[in-house]
C-alpha cells in the first residue's frame, strides 16, 4: 500500500510549514528584541523555498531545515533565559 502524492502541492505544504515556522520567530522576535534567530530562520526557509521550486538539492535542502531548527532552538532559549 502506498500513497501518491502530487509533488507540487507537498513542495507548497512544506514551504507553508517553512514560512509559519519563521511567522513564530517574527513574534519571538518582537517580544526579546533580539533578532538573530529570525534572521537564520529566514535564511533557512528561503533555502527551502529556492530548493523547493527554482533547484532541488537534498542538501541544501536539508541545510535549509538544520538552519530553522536551530533558529527555533535558539529563540526558545532565549525566552526561557
Amino acid at each position: 500500500m502506498s500513497i501518491t502524492l502530487n509533488s507540487k502541492v507537498w513542495a507548497v505544504s512544506i514551504v507553508a510549514f517553512a514560512v509559519l515556522a519563521v511567522v513564530g520567530l517574527a513574534l519571538g522576535a518582537m517580544r526579546h528584541h533580539k533578532p538573530w534567530p529570525l534572521m537564520v530562520g529566514g535564511v533557512g526557509a528561503a533555502m527551502i523555498v529556492f530548493v523547493m521550486f527554482a533547484q532541488y538539492d537534498r542538501v541544501n535542502e536539508l541545510s535549509g531545515f538544520a538552519l530553522l531548527v536551530l533558529a527555533a532552538l535558539w529563540d526558545f532559549r532565549i525566552k526561557n533565559a
